[in-house]
């Protein structure tokens, strides 16, 4: 490949092939960017940065991935920069498919510049891209430290203290804001609890999708579940899901009513295919 020095290299990092191939379309035909690399495993990514040359200049990342969570990828992504001595940090644009996760993403890591929504627009791409300014002089500045002061802030807002099941009902009650708050959800319309680094999200399907972020792990729900109900399964690290709202099984693809299909291991879509 030959290296056109003035334009932004840029990786891809997402376990989704056709996101992937849909970002690098618009990369290559973008004349300001150049596509270097893609990878459906976190941690060959990892790998292959610990000796890329050139580091690229921006990183897509998926938030979340079966291998690494997002959050997980950057921290190792700093032991391998500073294992290299290299002075510049790629900045990183996340994408999601959950648009709610985005004031928080902003703000959970010094690499992290911006955040673009799943199924990725061409608008949405260029509008995001235009907002980067001389990028390679941003990259080579040393990070604030005061992004990772409003982080620790934040992470006072909202913060689980405790879950129970009451009346078929998953209540959980935490600090909002200096106020106690409590939300009720009927354990029916939970689709998945998803695994948010130190975030959960509890997905409900009701007329539409809704979400509910708090502080707190996966493992709390999957005891709790384990304990009151038989319903909820872990289809890897990251996901517990409903069984009640499984679509199809598909190999090592689950499809739930949400429509998000979440890779599980081959012992667990056996085990779903009876359901």
């Amino acid at each position: 490949m030959t290296y056109n020095k003035s334009a932004l290299q840029c990786m891809i990092v997402d376990d989704n092939a056709a996101v992937s191939t849909n970002l690098q379309t618009r990369i290559n035909h973008h004349e300001g960017l150049q596509f270097l690399s893609s990878f459906v495993r976190p941690l060959a990514a990892l790998e292959y940065l610990a000796n890329a040359n050139p580091v690229p200049d921006i990183i897509f990342l998926d938030y979340e991935m079966p291998e690494l969570m997002g959050d997980e990828f950057l921290e190792k992504l700093d032991e391998v920069l500073l294992a290299r001595q290299h002075k510049e940090c790629p900045v990183v644009i996340y994408i999601s498919a959950h648009a709610n996760l985005a004031a928080d993403l902003m703000h959970s890591h010094r690499h992290v510049y911006s955040f673009i929504r799943k199924p990725i627009t061409a608008k949405h791409f260029l509008d995001t891209i235009s907002k980067i300014n001389d990028i390679k002089s941003l990259t080579s500045i040393t990070p604030p430290k005061s992004n990772k002061q409003a982080f620790s802030i934040s992470n006072t807002k909202k913060r689980a203290y405790q879950l129970q099941i009451k009346e078929n009902n998953l209540k959980i009650k935490y600090h909002h804001h200096r106020k106690t708050m409590m939300a009720s959800i009927p354990i029916r319309d939970i689709v998945q609890v998803i695994s948010l680094g130190k975030k959960v999200e509890v997905r409900v399907k009701k007329e539409q999708i809704e979400s509910h972020i708090h502080y707190g792990s996966i493992q709390a729900y999957r005891d709790l579940f384990r304990n009151s109900s038989n319903k909820f399964q872990m289809l890897n690290r990251c996901h517990l899901v409903n069984t009640d709202q499984i679509k199809f099984v598909n190999g090592k693809t689950v499809t739930l009513t949400d429509e998000s299909i979440i890779q599980t291991s081959l012992t667990q879509g056996k085990l779903f295919k009876t359901l």
